[in-house]
């Protein structure tokens, strides 16, 4: 993210819906999260979360927290968040922490605060990539989904220009894997999100 764009015990982060629709979380700048961070200002907007830069209060440092409602009902499992930390790839996005802060409501994501941007806001600011960049970003998030394939037995769910970073020096990162799956399991239920990766992995065979 960047200052210039952007088994049945299980535990789980709870999300907003509302009317069948995920409502990101809006903070007041400056607002403490969990007495770990302090954001600054919105990095980007989603159906699912609002991202932040925000000030890691303990190892002082800047970071981009993603931040989803805790109100209503929903839920976003815990095993989601795991393996999404368990994933150490240099064109997956990083998660260096994951909570919930029941005071204000919200549940969060902890990532690296990288200059750059996501695609779509790179296509749309500068237009289409020069064949060499887009060549070599192909090649990058390939390499990020066999790892997920081959090592974490994972899909991704949800390539789309919003959800690939570009670093300034022109590395491409994965974020927001599975999330598509996970969503599926909390709501449908296990059986139907492993139902539905089986049928994904048919179709991309």
């Amino acid at each position: 993210m960047s200052l210039s764009a952007r088994h049945k015990t299980r535990s789980s982060i709870p999300l907003q819906i509302s009317g069948g629709h995920f409502t990101p979380t809006a903070l007041p700048k400056h607002t403490v999260i969990a007495n770990r961070c302090r954001t600054d200002r919105v990095l980007g907007r989603g159906a699912v979360a609002t991202v932040y830069s925000a000030w890691d209060i303990s190892l002082k440092r800047w970071v981009a927290v993603k931040v989803s409602n805790l109100e209503h009902f929903g839920i976003l499992a815990q095993d989601g968040v795991r393996l999404q930390a368990s994933c150490q790839h240099p064109n997956l996005m990083p998660l260096y922490d994951a909570g919930s802060d029941f005071l204000l409501h919200c549940a969060f994501l902890v990532m690296p605060l990288y200059p750059g941007g996501d695609l779509a806001q790179m296509l749309n600011r500068y237009g289409i990539m020069p064949f060499s960049l887009a060549l070599r970003c192909t090649d990058q998030l390939c390499e990020a989904l066999t790892f997920l394939q081959l090592r974490r037995n994972a899909i991704h769910g949800a390539i789309k220009p919003a959800n690939i970073f570009l670093t300034d020096s022109g590395s491409a990162l994965l974020m927001d894997f599975n999330v598509y799956g996970v969503l599926v399991r909390a709501i449908l239920g296990e059986r139907a999100g492993a139902r539905l990766d089986r049928e994904h992995r048919s179709w991309r065979r």
